[in-house]
């Protein structure tokens, strides 16, 4: 059939790597040259495929690098997408050495463990994340679209900011509000203390301040 197998001789796939030692992971490496010296060095996967005029094209890749310094020899996994050409390949995402994921950017000085940065062809575009509900489009209130969590190393909850729908949903008729919850003395369980409602207007407490849109409910 044309499959490749090492270490089978039944292989399922066009390349199958197999070992039989069940107690061990199986690797595969891909290694540059030991006497490389230059900047960012590292190994490149490249993926592709033959275009529909016949030329092929890669539209992504994986790259386990290291800055290779005497100052600085530790190492990141970076991935990379086509850049509309099907030629070259541009560096989109970055996990560091110590765990940041960096999205739009390959360096950053702060403890962010997540750093996004708005589109690079676009110097007035801002770093944007999106938080999507599950399942259903037009959901009904009062549905979760999406909580920012804040925990301790066990996962106990201290605070929670939600966004859920503050009405039914339908075409370009979206409702919503803000919940600020946070966890009180003696309670695993974060509350409600304040919202902001699809009107605008703020709910502290038992209080309602109705500054805006003169709506409290």
């Amino acid at each position: 059939g044309g499959n490749v197998g090492i270490g089978t001789d039944n292989p399922q796939q066009p390349v199958h790597l197999y070992n039989e030692r069940s107690s061990n992971l199986l690797t595969t490496r891909i290694q540059q040259s030991t006497n490389n010296t230059s900047t960012d060095g590292g190994a490149l996967l490249e993926l592709g495929g033959t275009r529909s005029d016949g030329t092929y094209g890669f539209y992504g890749g994986i790259k386990g690098g290291r800055r290779n310094s005497a100052a600085d020899n530790k190492g990141y996994l970076a991935f990379f997408a086509d850049n509309n050409d099907g030629q070259s390949l541009n560096e989109k995402a970055r996990i560091d050495h110590g765990g940041r994921l960096m999205v739009q950017c390959t360096s950053d000085s702060t403890d962010s463990l997540l750093i996004v940065q708005g589109n690079a062809g676009d110097s007035g575009t801002g770093g944007q994340i999106s938080i999507q509900r599950g399942g259903n489009a037009n959901p009904t209130a009062p549905s979760d679209l999406g909580s920012i969590t804040f925990k301790d190393s066990a996962a106990n909850r201290g605070a929670v900011i939600s966004a859920i729908c503050e009405g039914d949903w339908a075409s370009d008729d979206y409702p919503g509000a803000l919940q600020f919850k946070v966890t009180n003395d003696s309670s695993a369980t974060p509350t409600e203390r304040v919202r902001i409602n699809r009107k605008g207007a703020l709910n502290v407490g038992s209080s309602k301040l109705t500054a805006a849109a003169g709506d409290g409910n």
